[in-house]
Parts: C-alpha cells; sequence; structure tokens
C-alpha cells in the first residue's frame, strides 16, 4: 500500500482501521447480509448488472468491508475486485468472500495510488470519495479507470439533504453528549440490531474526521470534463434523465425533505447516487 497519503486521507484511514463502517460484531451477520443482496438497493444498478450477466469485470473504490464487491460476485457473476486502505476493513471483506465462495478478490491501496491491471465495464465507489482530501480530484482519478462503453456508478453525500442531518444530528452531540445521540440514532435507524453495526454506522454519520457534500449540479460539470454521461440518478428516482435544469431543480427539493424526516425522527443521512457511461 502506498505510504504518501494525505495527512487528513491518513486520519481517515486510522478512522477506519479502529472500526470500519457497516462492520458486524458477528462475521455471520456480515455473510447473511452478503447473501441478502444489498445491491438491490440500487435499481439502476441492479437492473443494469442482470442484464449483463455473469463475468462482468468490476472494481470497487473503497470497498470498506466489502459488502458491495461481494454481492456483485455472488448475485450477479461479476468479477470483482475491491480497494480499500483499511486493513481492518479488508480483513472483514475477506473473511465474507472466503465464507461464501463469492470470488471476490481485495487489494490494500489508496484510491489515488490505485490503477486498476486492465479497464473495468464497471467501476463503482459508493461513499468515499466525499471523504478523501479532494473528492474532485478523487472523481476524476476514478473516472478514468473507465473505458469506451464502460460504466461508473458513484454515490456521495448531498449538501441540500445531507446538510440538515449534520446540523441535527452534531447539535444533538453537543447539547446531550455521545450516548444519549446514539441511543436517540439507534432508534431512528431502521435496521441496528448489532450494537457494533450501530457503532459504526454512527462513527461514519456523525463523527467522521473528513467530509465534503455535493450536489449534481456540480458533479454534472465533473461528468461532462471527463467525457461521461449520465443514465440515471437517485435525484429523480431512477427515473428517465430529463433536462439538467430539471433535476437540478428537482434536488432543491431534498433539503425541506430531509427537514421532514429528522422531524418525523427518521434516518435521512442525505446521499444521491449517479450511474453514467462513456460513450
Amino acid at each position: 500500500m502506498t505510504t504518501t497519503l494525505a495527512p487528513s486521507d491518513r486520519t481517515v484511514r486510522d478512522f477506519y482501521d479502529l472500526l470500519p463502517y457497516n462492520h458486524f460484531d458477528d462475521p455471520a451477520t456480515a455473510i447473511a447480509r452478503a447473501r441478502a443482496n444489498p445491491l438491490s438497493a440500487y435499481p439502476d444498478l441492479d437492473a443494469t448488472l442482470a442484464e449483463a450477466g455473469p463475468g462482468l469485470s468490476a472494481v470497487e473504490i473503497g470497498c470498506g468491508t466489502g459488502w458491495a464487491s461481494n454481492a456483485l460476485a455472488l448475485h450477479y457473476g461479476a468479477r470483482a475486485e475491491g480497494v480499500d486502505f483499511s486493513a481492518t476493513a479488508l480483513e472483514r471483506a475477506r473473511r465474507v468472500a472466503e465464507a461464501t465462495d463469492s470470488g471476490a478478490r481485495f487489494v490494500q491501496s489508496d484510491l489515488f495510488a490505485y490503477r486498476p491491471a486492465t479497464p473495468p465495464a464497471l467501476t463503482l465507489s459508493i461513499g468515499v470519495l466525499h471523504h478523501t482530501h479532494d473528492c474532485r480530484a478523487a472523481f476524476d482519478h476514478v473516472a478514468g479507470f473507465v473505458p469506451s462503453g464502460g460504466l461508473f456508478f458513484l454515490g456521495l453525500y448531498h449538501a441540500p439533504g445531507r446538510l440538515p442531518f449534520l446540523r441535527h444530528w452534531r447539535g444533538l452531540l453537543e447539547r446531550e453528549g455521545e450516548a444519549a445521540a446514539l441511543a436517540a440514532f439507534g432508534r431512528a435507524m431502521p435496521q441496528s440490531p448489532d450494537p457494533e453495526h450501530l457503532a459504526s454506522v454512527f462513527r461514519d454519520q456523525v463523527l467522521h474526521p473528513q467530509e465534503s457534500q455535493h450536489k449534481l449540479q456540480e458533479v454534472w460539470g465533473w461528468m461532462e470534463a471527463a467525457g461521461l454521461r449520465l443514465i440515471s440518478t437517485s435525484i429523480n428516482r431512477y427515473g428517465p434523465v430529463a433536462e439538467p435544469e430539471e433535476l437540478f431543480a428537482e434536488e432543491a427539493a431534498y433539503a425541506a425533505l430531509s427537514e421532514e424526516r429528522i422531524a418525523e425522527g427518521r434516518y435521512f443521512p442525505g446521499f444521491f447516487t449517479m450511474l453514467m457511461e462513456r460513450p
């Protein structure tokens, strides 16, 4: 693994080495989750993978505990490679791969130092690039992996939906302390039966040492500069891609939706996805 991490990225690596995101105390729970196909939560990606069929080459940047890479291999027959800089996270990823015989392989590397041996048909990065010291630079680097006809699935924090979430949970943390904030967070989480998993999500969502937030309108410019085209996005619930201005107007409504979800005591972290291709 590279030893030239930016200082803030080194802090992030150490943060995840202590307790990776989405880490269950019982490995059997992580194995069961992989077998339940968590990627079905993304209908555009799920449909694309099902249509592609077995043998698709895929690289996941920032794979963490390997939930997506293992699901790619298990449920779609993809030749999946997961990349992460946390040794703790990769230990769990490999353990799940071995238990499920998924065939996914894992590489320890800083994403800025990594390059695939051959261009993958699918590159994906879900909730990772916004934790680097420079999200735009990370996007440009990873987008460079995508060959002609290749796909890029990206998930990032969404500024309109994310900022109310941060104000609420970090405000509660400051007023009432970590134990009270964690307990409230557990009540809002839809599925958190494992205390270690709940703690890992709370740390990632509320206590993270480095994050940035973005808009589709911003990332649209990055996408065009990289020569990519949008296929679908969660902003309009994976519907047909409209004129950019219509999508940008729709994403502004997520600030009010975030406030509404907070008032209802529901978990709404503020996150959006884009499925892109290089024509």
